[in-house]
């Protein structure tokens, strides 16, 4: 398991953590070159490896970070700029925000569940113990397109099912894994494709001349 370090900055009343995770001790030159680049420019005495949070009477400390499933965007622009300075062996950084705030108040109005979550003690790996679903085939060969119907969440229409029935039977010969399935079932929708705004559209029975999409895309 790879080590993560925490550097702290505080600006104003939020502190911002920086967890990193590196595949091996940094040099005394590397942790400054790494200070350099976390520190603020303007007030080094505000960076630090520890907290500078208290927490004091009827009060907690809350520690919101992404959830870690998935490297953020942050964390390959703080790699790229890391690397450019010969930091290699720092694989991920993941940046968290720390505040004291009531004991009794909601967390939840603190973060976005959808991409953030607490945590409730400081990182100590990244590593999330979750291990991916095995990969398995769907019996197109044997049940036919409506083998499609009994996976959850499959958003293909009736035309959708007999495309891909007839280019993996007829022509892969042989059945789809679940992970091709569900990537051309993203890949298809309609919030990739945007197949039905597209589409002709008609009024009271008048075919109108544009699309929706060409109404979008209107200057």
């Amino acid at each position: 398991m790879k080590k993560v370090n925490h550097y702290y900055r505080l600006e104003g009343g939020i502190e911002y953590c920086f967890n990193i995770e590196v595949s091996e001790a940094l040099t005394a030159m590397e942790i400054k070159t790494l200070n350099w680049l976390l520190a603020e420019t303007f007030a080094p005495h505000k960076f630090s490896r520890k907290s500078f949070l208290k927490n004091e009477s009827k009060t907690k400390i809350i520690e919101v970070g992404p959830l870690l499933n998935y490297a953020t965007p942050w964390n390959s622009n703080a790699l790229a700029i890391c690397r450019a300075c010969g930091l290699n062996k720092i694989t991920r950084i993941e940046k968290s925000t720390r505040r004291v705030i009531a004991s009794d108040a909601d967390e939840t109005k603190f973060y976005d569940r959808m991409t953030q979550g607490i945590y409730p003690k400081p990182l100590e790996s990244f590593d999330t113990g979750r291990q991916p679903e095995a990969v398995y085939t769907i019996p197109l060969t044997t049940e036919g397109p409506d083998a499609l119907l009994k996976l959850s969440g499959l958003s293909m229409d009736e035309n959708d099912r007999q495309f891909y029935y007839h280019y993996f039977v007829k022509i892969e010969k042989r059945d789809p894994t679940i992970v091709e399935i569900m990537d051309l079932n993203n890949a298809n929708s309609e919030h990739c494709r945007h197949g039905y705004f597209r589409g002709m559209q008609e009024i009271n029975g008048v075919l109108m001349p544009e699309t929706l999409m060409d109404m979008v895309n209107q200057p």
